[in-house]
């Protein structure tokens, strides 16, 4: 859907590839109730295609709060439910250390 490179402050850029393995989501900026529509809507569409897998790169990402955690979770949900993997690349400590925090890491596949 989206092609952006650079997150003004306080927003979420998403920039998507595919791989020889799906689809790539590169996040950039800051995962919140202000962008999690953007995030939502981008995760629909490749849902969509079916992808063998979709990975979410965490790593450019300078926030994330419970919003994006539940995008997460849901989008995990419904990866199980359609058949395809899940992936998430390893964010920075702070966003790495809310998955922790919940105990959630043991729910997710991440790849460093």
């Amino acid at each position: 859907m989206t092609d952006d490179v650079l997150a003004l402050p306080g927003q979420l850029a998403i920039q998507r590839h595919a791989d020889s393995h799906g689809v790539v989501l590169a996040l950039r900026g800051e995962i919140d109730l202000g962008s999690a529509p953007k995030f939502e809507q981008e995760l629909r569409e490749i849902q969509e295609t079916h992808p063998g897998r979709i990975l979410i790169d965490l790593r450019s990402l300078d926030f994330m709060d419970c919003t994006g955690l539940s995008l997460m979770v849901r989008a995990q949900q419904s990866a199980h439910a359609n058949g395809h993997l899940l992936a998430l690349r390893r964010g920075p400590d702070q966003v790495h250390r809310l998955f922790e925090l919940t105990g959630l890491l043991d729910h997710f596949t991440f790849l460093d």
